[in-house]
């Protein structure tokens, strides 16, 4: 049975290599034939045009017009060459080739000087008469002028005895209108009239002549195009045959293989289909037992094949079973983490937006604004931590945070220094920045990943820094009429970090040895480095132990934003004084309502509180309000449906801008925020600059 088996394999094979040779052959051929085809159609089609430049050449009689004619004929005669035409193609042009040689001969020698003299003496005299008798105002006698110039040129075009009539007739009309007219015209008229017709049959016998040269490349050119249409024929003849003799061939082939199959089902087909079936029922589960292996030795062999695969199936699918358990217990361990997160980033935040936002506000009333350092230092480590710990927590889930949007530079950059020089001067390190090219208008980044990773940056460098200065240096660089090359550099007099630990201290929760007394979680660089990444960037670390060290990176961003946001997001200074707007501020916590209510009484504006969501929407369908400031988390309604609410609705609070204000810091709050139709997304616990800016950008129309 296993012969038999390999026998009609080979049978099989075999037939089909032979066939397949059969109709790949014939296509070969009938490609070839095809070649010769198109050849042939392009070799008729450039001898038509060759004869049409001939007809140019005969009726203008510019010498270039013969060279450009004699180069196509030479083409042709390489082309028919290199196509392997037949040779009575190749005694034909060279027929046609001679007559267009001597049709140029007799041009040059009795034709062109000849031709071109008659044409402008008969021309002068034609344009003589014409001011004549303009000069002598025989206007009658314009019109057979204009017949017989009429005339004269169809003649030149078309070579028609009926034009020469016609310039007879109009210069026989001229002489008797001239003899008619009262008074009658000059005698110079009708001289220039009679020179003017004299001149042109004489340039009519000698076209004549020129035409009867002509007439044999005509005759040349008519038997050079038969035979070249007889050799596309040909071509195309046979290519048919050769196509159809392929088709044919294929159809033996596939009936040939057929008749194979039907015959060879019996002995191959059948087996392997009581195979099939069995590896069906195995994959189902049926056949825990076994299989019976009947016939050959290659049915047998494939029978403990199928045994072998039923085992694998059955422990797929046990491993499966444990792997998808093993699944969803780490998706519910991933979701109660987020949970966690979620609850813990709002409950610490909640409290802390207290600490930090009194703080900055009794910076400038207390006398003892050392004891108001001190708490603003520790909320602010504080919330550098839990934001380090989040931020850590949703870096692999949260791979589309960067939110690219017109930012303005200069005022990013006084922002950072505004957050990181009271921190420096606490540790009494000097603070130097130093900014070239950030003028002009606002680029295209995320706002808050690059205020992040400079605050890291920055804010590693005063941790570490015991004495000295940390130096932050920001340039712009063009390098397109839409991008920048922006650069920040920040260099400080700290320990400095060994060479060894430099790769380290780019992985989580790592940190160099001479700062091991410093604070911290040992994720801000970590975390910094891939957000960096993110931007289309690199961190670049510098250190010499003993002197600094200096953290570097560089970002090509794009100009970006409508002319009115450009200006706008650029124009608007930190210290410019708002509008006398009427805020609704919706927050369900005592504490936080009269902080930031504090806070907005600072920057002089009206404060309406709501202690709930149902509340907020009560009064913005009732009131009108510039700005709204948003809590998303608040009784008896949310603040993402508050917010969709109040847009929907028709109060005069619905274009108000809108800021959520929360605690919630994750992308997802940001998104939903945004989606429900607010303007603006600011986390607690929220400082007095940072809602001064959003305010300033967000100006309601």
């Amino acid at each position: 049975m296993a012969l038999s088996i390999r026998g009609w394999f080979g049978v099989l094979t075999s037939a089909g290599t032979v066939g397949a040779a059969f109709v790949v052959g014939c296509h070969l051929y009938a490609v070839q034939a095809l070649d010769a085809r198109r050849d042939a159609l392009s070799s008729s089609v450039r001898v038509r045009q060759t004869q049409q430049g001939v007809l140019r050449y005969r009726y203008d009689r510019r010498p270039e017009q013969a060279e450009a004619v004699l180069e196509r004929v030479d083409d042709l005669r390489r082309s028919f060459r290199e196509d392997h035409a037949p040779r009575d193609l190749l005694d034909h042009l060279d027929t046609y080739d001679a007559r267009i040689r001597a049709l140029r001969r007799a041009l040059l020698r009795r034709g062109l000087d000849a031709a071109s003299g008659i044409e402008g003496r008969f021309r002068r005299e034609i344009h003589r008469a014409e001011r004549l008798v303009r000069a002598e105002g025989a206007s009658a006698l314009l019109v057979p002028l204009l017949v017989a110039r009429r005339g004269e040129k169809d003649f030149l075009l078309r070579r028609k005895q009926v034009y020469i009539d016609r310039v007879r007739d109009a210069v026989a009309q001229l002489r008797g209108l001239a003899t008619t007219l009262d008074p009658p015209v000059g005698p110079e008229v009708l001289s220039s009239v009679e020179g003017y017709e004299a001149g042109f049959l004489e340039l009519v016998v000698l076209l004549r002549q020129i035409d009867a040269l002509a007439g044999g490349t005509e005759v040349a050119a008519f038997r050079l195009t038969s035979a070249v249409d007889g050799w596309v024929e040909r071509a195309s003849a046979r290519a048919e045959w050769l196509s159809r003799l392929a088709v044919l061939g294929l159809g033996l082939e596939g009936l040939a293989l057929i008749l194979l199959a039907l015959v060879a089902s019996q002995l191959i087909v059948t087996p392997i289909r009581r195979m099939q079936a069995a590896a069906t029922a195995i994959a189902a589960g049926r056949l825990a037992d076994g299989l019976e292996p009947r016939g050959g030795p290659d049915l047998r062999a494939l029978a403990r094949a199928l045994m072998e695969v039923a085992s694998y199936v059955r422990e797929r699918k046990a491993m499966t079973v444990k792997l998808e358990a093993e699944r969803e217990r780490a998706l519910a361990g991933e979701h109660a983490k987020g949970r966690f997160l979620a609850t813990m980033s709002h409950e610490v935040r909640t409290p802390l937006n207290a600490i930090i936002g009194t703080a900055s506000l009794m910076k400038d009333r207390s006398p003892r604004t050392g004891d108001v350092d001190r708490i603003l230092s520790a909320g602010e480590h504080l919330l550098a931590l839990i934001d380090n710990i989040l931020d850590f927590s949703r870096l692999d889930h949260d791979a589309e945070r960067y939110q690219a949007q017109p930012t303005c530079m200069e005022h990013l950059t006084h922002e950072v220094e505004a957050i990181v020089r009271p921190l420096a001067d606490l540790a009494g390190l000097s603070f130097e920045l130093e900014t070239r090219g950030l003028a002009g208008p606002p680029v295209l980044v995320d706002p808050v990943l690059l205020r992040q990773v400079l605050v890291n940056l920055l804010g590693n460098a005063v941790k570490f820094t015991e004495e000295g200065s940390v130096r932050w240096t920001v340039t712009a660089e063009p390098i397109s009429s839409t991008q920048r090359k922006l650069r920040f550099s920040v260099r400080d007099t700290g320990p400095g970090i060994r060479p060894e630990d430099r790769e380290r201290l780019l992985l989580p929760f790592e940190r160099a040895t001479p700062g091991q007394g410093a604070p911290g979680t040992g994720l801000g660089l970590a975390i910094s480095n891939q957000l960096i990444q993110r931007m289309g960037g690199a961190l670049e670390m510098a250190s010499t132990v003993g002197v600094g060290s200096e953290f570097a990176f560089s970002i090509r961003v794009d100009l970006g934003g409508p002319d009115d946001v450009m200006s706008r997001t650029c124009s608007l200074g930190a210290g410019e004084a708002l509008p006398q707007w009427r805020v609704l501020l919706a927050d369900d916590n005592p504490i936080n309502q009269e902080v930031i209510g504090a806070m907005l009484d600072e920057l002089g504006l009206e404060t309406v509180l709501a202690s709930d969501g149902a509340e907020a929407l009560a009064r913005a369908e009732e009131e009108a309000f510039e700005v709204i400031l948003m809590d998303l988390s608040m009784p008896v309604m949310n603040g993402s449906e508050v917010v969709e609410r109040i847009r929907q609705g028709t109060g005069p609070s619905r274009e108000a801008a809108i800021i959520c204000v929360t605690a919630h810091g994750f992308e997802d709050d940001r998104r939903c925020c945004l989606a429900s139709g607010a303007d603006g997304f600011l986390t607690k616990p929220l400082r007095l600059a940072e809602l001064q800016e959003a305010l300033q950008q967000l100006r309601p129309t």
